[in-house]
């Protein structure tokens, strides 16, 4: 016979997800009821697939700054219903404002095709915090990664492997909820309700872990 650990489901967790900007139980669990259950409409699924698939057919290790800020990061943030404005770029980089509503409140960034995100993370806080914005989406046509400019002494971010969110729909659920401009223009925004409410959710999982632990305890002594 199966023990109770074996016999038990393992825990799901969203693939393609990396990071602990909001905790793996979090966005599975309280991510769609923040932001009122909404799932990402088919035609955004169709459409993520197909942005994958001319992403893989198009880029590659050569690829330039250019090309991933054309081929993947532009065309991904304008079905996420961004417009991005006043690209600066140079051979390291390509950063590019987002409005959202009345404001720009998020900056965009694109290095050269597989390029380390941990690498620019001081470049991307600097772009933010000059921009007067809170977060930088961030993209190497391979993963896009959600950086907090504000809490710079934090390295927490939540990154998305592009080629799981091209097939996904658990995935594109979760940025389409977070990240996408009707949610960033919210106030406040739906991702800064997410990661306060993700730390709040683990404290309370941890108090309840903790209780649990205790009564066992008492019933084993």
């Amino acid at each position: 016979m199966r023990s109770a650990a074996q016999s038990a489901p393992a825990e799901r967790s969203i693939p393609g997800i990396r990071g602990r900007l909001i905790t793996s139980s979090y966005a599975r669990d309280g991510v769609h009821l923040l932001a009122g259950g909404e799932a990402a409409p088919a035609a955004l699924m169709r459409a993520l697939d197909a942005w994958w698939r001319r992403c893989e057919a198009t880029l590659g290790p050569a690829s330039s700054v250019r090309a991933v800020t054309d081929v993947a990061l532009v065309p991904l943030l304008r079905l996420l219903g961004f417009d991005p404005r006043h690209p600066r770029e140079d051979a390291a980089s390509c950063v590019l404002q987002l409005d959202c509503g009345a404001a720009s409140c998020v900056i965009a960034l694109a290095v050269p095709w597989g390029a380390s995100l941990a690498a620019v993370r001081r470049a991307a806080l600097i772009e933010t915090l000059s921009g007067d914005a809170r977060w930088c989406l961030c993209s190497n046509g391979t993963s896009l990664r959600i950086l907090d400019g504000r809490r710079t002494w934090s390295r927490d971010y939540l990154e998305f492997d592009a080629a799981i969110l091209g097939q996904e729909p658990a995935t594109q659920s979760l940025l389409w909820s977070l990240a996408r401009a009707e949610s960033m223009s919210m106030s406040p925004p739906v991702l800064d309700r997410a990661v306060e409410q993700s730390a709040q959710y683990g404290v309370e999982v941890c108090r309840a872990l903790g209780g649990g632990v205790l009564d066992a305890l008492r019933l084993l002594l």
